[in-house]
This record gives C-alpha cells, structure tokens and sequence, in this order.
C-alpha cells in the first residue's frame, strides 16, 4: 500500500471525531443559548441533518474541485477543524446581538436564523467531507494501482 493511501485512512476517524464534537459543542451552545426545549431540539437537528445532506449533494455537482483531490480535501477538514470555534464564539454572544433580556426565551425566528448563520456551515463542510474523503481514498488507491501495475509492465518489456 502506497504511503499516502495509508496516511489518509486515519483521517477518515479523525472526520468521524471532527463532526461529533462539533455537533456536541454546538448543540450545547446553542442549548445554552436559548434556553433548550423540544423545538429548539428539533430545529438544530433539522438544521444540521438539512447542511450535511446538502453537502453531499452539492459535492456531487463540484466538478471543478473534484479534480483536485487531496488538496480540496485537506483545505476542507482545516476548515472544519477551526471554523466551529469562530461559530461557538458567536453563539455565546447571541443574545447580545438579538437583545434577549435574560429569561426571556427567543423567538423561533431568532433560532432559525441563528441556526442558519452559526450551525448551518459547519454542516455543509462535513457533508462535503465525506464524498470527498471517499473519492480522495478512491484516487490515492487508483494511483497506486496505475503505478504498480506500469512498474511490472515495464519489468516484463525490459527483460
């Protein structure tokens, strides 16, 4: 197995880590935040299930980017190894923004477009990290494929 093909396996359990830990430490803020209750369970998850699925959808029309492999896949786990710290710090100061007394709950409106601004990226770079985690793995494996097999071709015309 080629080096490169065996440094990527472990990122596919770091991405698995990187995204429960973001969604742990988001859904808690946001917990904390608006004071949680069942909707505002509901709309997070919703939220994050809708930015992962579209992830994966949208990375199916990135045509462009697919051709560039693991430098598009290694800018993408940078990027959501450091955004949702940029998100948590906008979350603790929410209410601030929104002018949310304390005790006061806040509207479905505030959630919904609080969700949207600070939960809603994160759940788009790791729905666009697994295609392309799979496709990078599929590129480095094919790679090393394609040079074995010249390697030997090229052994058996030389001899």
């Amino acid at each position: 197995m080629d080096k490169r093909v065996a440094l990527v396996l472990p990122l596919y359990f770091g991405l698995g880590f990187i995204a429960i830990i973001t969604q742990v430490h988001l859904v808690r803020e946001f917990l904390v935040s608006f004071q949680g209750n069942e909707i505002c369970i509901g709309l997070i998850f919703t939220v994050w299930f809708m930015g992962i699925s579209l992830g994966a959808i949208g990375y199916s029309g990135l045509n462009f980017f697919r051709s560039k492999g693991l430098g598009l896949f290694t800018s993408l786990v940078w990027l959501a190894i450091f955004l949702p710290f940029l998100e948590i710090a906008g979350l603790r100061y929410i209410r601030l923004l929104f002018s949310i007394p304390a005790g006061q709950l806040p509207s479905l409106f505030h959630l919904l477009f609080s969700s949207l601004i600070f939960l809603f990226p994160s759940a788009l770079i790791i729905g666009l990290l697994f295609p392309a985690a799979c496709q990078t793995q599929l590129m480095l494996q094919a790679n090393c494929y394609y040079r074995s097999n010249t390697k030997s071709n090229s052994r058996e015309y030389l001899d």
